[in-house]
């Protein structure tokens, strides 16, 4: 990146002796050269402009719409496309300027690296007077010390959080199934089950039981709650929504489970898992000549009744049209039915590598700014 390159060349030439000058006229001058550069990289209103910069880059990122984080190829594109069209005539300028994507912008990122080469500057220039000021015991100059190296980490850790930090929102997770992160090879999440908390009218809250899966083995299982994810392994997993679905499992009046046929074609024995978000779920029972269909009836999400109508094929003849408890097996004939309530959630995942340190680093501000202002006269930042 350019901009880092300068800002290194920078650091580096104030640092370099004026030792290879041939007369000392240049070598005096090269001296001064070195001093001025020095003196504008830890100058403290250099720090000022530069966090203005940067306050003034999160602003422009709150007022323009900003490219959401993980959207890639067709979805990014038509992304751009509405942004064009919502943003008119500005879009070509916004988009070359990388004001769409403030945080992932070059010139976003040489503000990050100049503000840290910056606060280090600062701190070194004044090591020698913050030694001396701890020696004789100023609280003032470990707030100082303190702050300094916690807007360096603060700088560092958002930068690499914006590198290196990544989202997913998963497809709808069936009860019992697991979705592949493709960000993380081998890595899956399963649907352990949603409860939820209802009144008579609407869902009050819920808790959502999620496992962490690596090549098929358990690595780690939890519960989210509202505003309090699932974390591992740096990573965060969330309950973005729920939606309504049942299981289903058909049995013989000797209790041996028989084949059911879902409407994509798929047949399996045991439990069958459909989402009811979009309308009733089909199901075929071959073996007994039978089609049926389950239904969220006209209750909140979670008040685990069904509505099952069950039609024979051959003649039309209906069999049964009623409400159904979940986990209540329902007769007919030698068939016995049994639906179960298995709501279907949808996950955001995140990763971020530098969450620790940036909070460690907020803490370390926190801290190093009340010794600064608390602790007596001390030198000024």
């Amino acid at each position: 990146m350019r901009y880092t390159e300068v800002a290194w060349l920078v650091i580096l030439a104030s640092c370099v002796p004026g030792g290879l000058s041939l007369t000392g006229r240049k070598d005096s001058i090269d001296r001064d050269m070195a001093s001025s550069v020095w003196r504008m990289i830890s100058s403290m209103r250099l720090a000022l402009w530069l966090l203005f910069a940067l306050l003034l880059c999160m602003a422009l990122a709150s007022l323009l719409p900003q490219i959401p984080p993980g959207l890639d190829g067709p979805s990014r594109t038509e992304w751009m496309q509405l942004a064009a069209q919502r943003l008119g005539r500005l879009y070509p300028a916004l988009s070359v300027s990388g004001l769409l994507d403030v945080f992932h912008s070059p010139f976003f990122a040489a503000l990050v690296v100049v503000l840290v080469l910056n606060t280090a500057a600062c701190t070194l220039h004044r090591a020698r007077s913050l030694l001396r000021d701890l020696r004789q015991g100023h609280m003032a100059a470990l707030g100082t010390l303190v702050t300094h190296l916690a807007v360096i980490g603060l700088a560092l850790s958002v930068a690499a959080s914006q590198a290196f930090s990544w989202q997913h929102t998963t497809l709808p997770i069936a009860h019992g199934k697991s979705h592949a992160i493709p960000r993380m090879p081998g890595w899956s999440i399963r649907n352990d089950g949603l409860h939820l908390v209802l009144n008579q009218q609407q869902t009050l809250g819920y808790t959502a039981q999620v496992s962490l899966l690596l090549h098929g083995q358990l690595l780690h299982q939890g519960e989210i709650r509202p505003n309090a994810p699932l974390r591992a392994a740096r990573t965060g997993v969330w309950l973005i929504s729920y939606e309504p679905g049942v299981a289903v499992k058909a049995r013989d009046k000797r209790d041996q489970p028989l084949i059911l046929q879902d409407a994509a074609g798929q047949s399996t024995t045991g439990w069958v898992f459909a989402s009811l978000s979009s309308g009733p779920a089909v199901f075929s029972l071959p073996s007994a000549g039978m089609d049926f269909w389950v239904s969220a009836p006209q209750s909140p999400l979670g008040q685990e009744r069904f509505a099952l109508t069950v039609q024979r094929v051959s003649t039309g003849e209906l069999l049964c049209d009623r409400e159904v408890q979940s986990g209540l097996d329902v007769g007919l004939g030698e068939i016995f039915l049994t639906l179960q309530a298995a709501p279907y959630g949808t996950y955001g995942i995140k990763h971020d590598p530098a969450a620790a340190v940036l909070l460690v680093s907020a803490l370390a501000l926190v801290i190093g700014t009340s010794l600064t202002l608390f602790s007596g006269k001390g030198r000024p930042l």
